[in-house]
């Protein structure tokens, strides 16, 4: 099963539920905003499959386009180890850099 990210300008990202939900749990560990990491753990807990950026205020927005757009090399630190890591990271994360 897939789990979607909306972003502007009708962009989107389109990865594994294990991705994505990393991806929750990544960003809500690396955000200043107390508040922000708050609802990116409910998003999480909540089992959602989506997130849709325009859901969150211009502010909020741009700091997860920030998030979303770091991760891939983090990404590739990460799962370094792992034997498909570097396909992991190519194939779902890199195409997050296409996100507005």
């Amino acid at each position: 099963m897939s789990a979607t990210i909306y972003g502007l300008n009708g962009t989107s990202w389109n990865g594994s539920k294990g991705v994505f939900f990393w991806l929750l749990q990544s960003m809500a560990a690396r955000t200043s905003s107390p508040s922000l990491a708050a609802r990116l753990r409910e998003l999480d807990s909540a089992n959602l499959h989506w997130l849709d950026l325009e859901d969150f205020s211009r502010a909020e927005h741009d700091e997860l386009i920030h998030l979303l757009h770091e991760t891939p090399p983090i990404a590739r630190r990460e799962f370094a180890h792992r034997p498909d890591g570097k396909t992991y990271v190519e194939d779902q994360l890199d195409a997050l850099l296409l996100l507005e």
